[in-house]
């Protein structure tokens, strides 16, 4: 059986076909009528160093030599420009998303920080417990310039999955400072 593809999606090469390769029958010979000029087959196997055989030929066919076909080597397509710009501007508007709100979600940390920070200083000059407030208040400070030390590459590479770890740390910080 004979098959068909569209031809203007690949270019005919002159060498030898490898086992899978489509072909193109363009210099018929001694063919018994299996095959004709402009005939595509499906290489299955070589014939010695003559030809080869095809898929579609049938029971009992004559080998294809080699001076009687060419390759169709299909023709990678490039991606359409416009498609392409429209994608990366796409992405680049997706991660300036990202960073705006990872940004946001920062000061809204930092702000916390403070603020815990203030309560901290007030619970220090009307409590008993001072030394264990201070050393509460110091962790809390080493949180929030660990927190500024982190979100940097999370500002830069727009990772979410940091921005929640460091936001889950310094909320259970807080909390144990508030406790």
């Amino acid at each position: 059986m004979k098959k068909s593809i569209e031809l203007t999606n690949y270019k005919e090469v002159d060498r030898v076909a490898k086992i899978g390769e489509e072909i193109k029958i363009v210099d018929a010979k001694v063919t018994y009528g299996d095959y004709d000029n402009g005939d595509i087959f499906t290489v299955e196997s070589h014939y010695e160093c003559k030809g080869i055989w095809a898929k579609e030929l049938p029971e009992g066919a004559i080998y294809i030599g080699h001076s009687e076909y060419v390759v169709l080597e299909p023709i990678e397509e490039s991606p359409d420009l416009a498609d392409l710009v429209i994608r990366l501007s796409q992405t680049v508007a997706r991660q300036q998303s990202e960073i705006d709100t990872l940004k946001a979600d920062l000061q809204s940390f930092a702000e916390t920080a403070t603020s815990a920070d203030y309560k901290a200083g007030q619970a220090l000059t009307s409590s008993a417990a001072v030394g264990e407030l201070s050393d509460k208040v110091d962790m809390i400070t080493d949180d929030v310039v660990m927190l500024d030390e982190r979100s940097q590459p999370l500002v830069d590479d727009s990772k979410d999955d940091l921005a929640t770890e460091l936001a889950d740390t310094i909320i259970r910080k807080i909390r144990e400072a508030n406790e």
